[in-house]
């Protein structure tokens, strides 16, 4: 009951084979969860929830003695299940391009997906079609801004990401197109943008400015215990060593721009995809030519319906024999103190206040201003102006192009994020440490030199209409708005979206 939320279901039956593991979505298919038993269930259990087939991570403040004899106490009894093989890997071809179609009730732009069958995560070519995914879609200097955003004004928004999964892959481009755009342009400027690319090819500075992106991302994805042992576990289950976090980030440090452009001869260029128009309800001249109807099943929506299950019989669970009552928790140990990190805080000169907090596990600084006003300050009639200034403010400075900025934003390997909410406007900024200077001296130029751009001032535009039509469409959004009106009634201004 979303917009394009048939999209995986279509693109998996159709690039993987039937039988294969990704052929089908995780939460399964109408017909299959009401025929499924409670012996289905019991069979799964049994075979795939054992102790030899899982990992327990624990991370934070603990007493390493302790605890492993606490984990010995209460998982040591449980007996080992039957034996789970391996996955073996399962990589897919395509011998012919497929084309299809889906008329969206909830849509309320057409949209394109074209899908390659990709590799295996941790393989060498899945870091360099990584690359491949940000140097075709992520900028002003991607060959898919390029065409189908600056020359042709097909789209206000391109995707592009690689998704390398235990045992197969698969690498997207996703197009949602402006009002009235017809998919077979979109089609048409992909092409284009892939011609862009073999022709200006790839420089040693794209290699390293999207390094530098991937290791401050690298380095986020760790910055917290939940997000550590989230990871250690990934790397246990996925690649059998929780160590690999050193050699993952080695392995990104490791790819060349030869490495690219190979994968992009040998998974992309030529090669038969899966193509999916999305297009909304009636608008059927907007689907890229010769493309058939996708099979969808779509669940009829009515009136909830009591429903008396029929109870299992010999439904008892046999219980793991133990030797202590496990009805009894164990008992707490001491309080632990709460150890807040030192905060300083200083004025300056022009009455600004500064807070912070050294913390020095990571080679990373975040910082954030804040300034009073936000949307409050817009006319009631002329909602969305703040909102549009800071959108308009990330798009170069005087003496910088917009592209000339991402540029040296991203050789930093830095994030430099402006919003507007509410009731203030936020600057947030994330950086590697050794460029924190820089970083900061970007965000000055920014905030004091804006070049407010009348080219990006129209693009912007066009991609928050876009926006809006598109959220008439998503249930969340519309409750929201919907929510908002009955608190603050119709004249207030903070009943409207920033």
């Amino acid at each position: 009951n979303r917009p394009y939320g048939h999209t995986g279901y279509i693109i998996d039956k159709n690039i993987f084979p039937e039988g294969h593991p990704y052929s089908w979505q995780i939460i399964g298919e109408l017909v299959d969860l009401q025929n499924a038993t409670v012996q289905d269930v019991k069979e799964f259990y049994k075979k795939f929830y054992g102790p030899n087939n899982a990992t327990i991570i624990i991370a934070g403040d603990f007493d390493n003695v302790n605890t492993k004899e606490l984990v010995k106490k209460y998982f040591g009894e449980i007996k080992k299940g039957p034996e789970v093989a391996p996955l073996t890997v399962q990589n897919v071809t395509l011998s012919e391009t497929k084309r299809l179609y889906h008329e969206d009730n909830f849509a309320r732009a057409a949209q394109l997906n074209m899908v390659w069958p990709g590799v295996e995560q941790f393989s060498k070519d899945q870091y360099a079609l990584d690359f491949l995914a940000e140097l075709l879609s992520t900028g002003k200097k991607a060959p898919l801004y390029k065409v189908l955003i600056k020359d042709k004004n097909l789209t206000s928004r391109t995707n592009a990401w690689n998704n390398s999964m235990e045992i197969a892959g698969k690498f997207r481009i996703n197009i949602t197109a402006n009002d009235g755009v017809k998919l077979d342009e979109i089609e048409a400027g992909i092409f284009e943008a892939f011609e862009l690319f073999e022709k200006e090819g790839v420089t040693d500075k794209d290699i390293e400015r999207i390094k530098a992106s991937l290791e401050t991302e690298f380095y986020n994805g760790i910055n917290g215990v939940l997000s550590k042992s989230f990871q250690l576990a990934q790397y246990d289950v996925f690649a059998g060593d929780p160590n690999f976090i050193t050699q993952d980030i080695e392995n990104i440090k490791a790819v060349t721009k030869d490495d690219v452009m190979q994968a992009y001869n040998k998974y992309i260029k030529g090669k038969p995809y899966v193509l999916t128009s999305f297009v909304p309800k009636g608008k059927t001249d907007l689907i890229a030519s010769n493309s058939e109807k996708a099979k969808v099943v779509e669940e009829e929506v009515s009136e909830n319906k009591e429903k008396k299950v029929k109870k299992e019989l010999n439904a008892e669970v046999k219980k793991t024999k133990t030797s202590f009552d496990r009805s009894i928790e164990p008992a707490l140990g001491k309080q632990p103190k709460l150890n807040i990190p030192a905060q300083w805080n200083t004025t300056m000169d022009n009455k600004m206040v500064v807070y912070g907090i050294e913390q020095n596990e990571l080679p990373l600084v975040e910082f954030t201003l804040v300034l009073d006003g936000g949307m409050l300050l817009d006319d009631i009639n002329k909602i969305g102006v703040a909102n549009m200034m800071t959108d308009l403010m990330k798009e170069g400075t005087k003496n910088k192009t917009p592209q000339q900025l991402e540029e040296e934003i991203e050789l930093l390997g830095a994030t430099i994020d402006m919003y507007t909410g509410k009731e203030e406007i936020t600057i947030r900024v994330n950086c590697l440490a050794r460029n924190f200077e820089k970083t900061l001296a970007l965000v000055e130029e920014m905030l004091l030199e804006p070049r407010f751009d009348e080219e990006e001032f129209g693009r912007i535009k066009t991609k928050t209409i876009n926006a809006i039509k598109r959220r008439a469409g998503d249930p969340g959004s519309v409750a929201r708005n919907a929510f908002s009106k009955l608190v603050y009634g119709k004249d207030h201004i903070l009943a409207y979206d920033t």
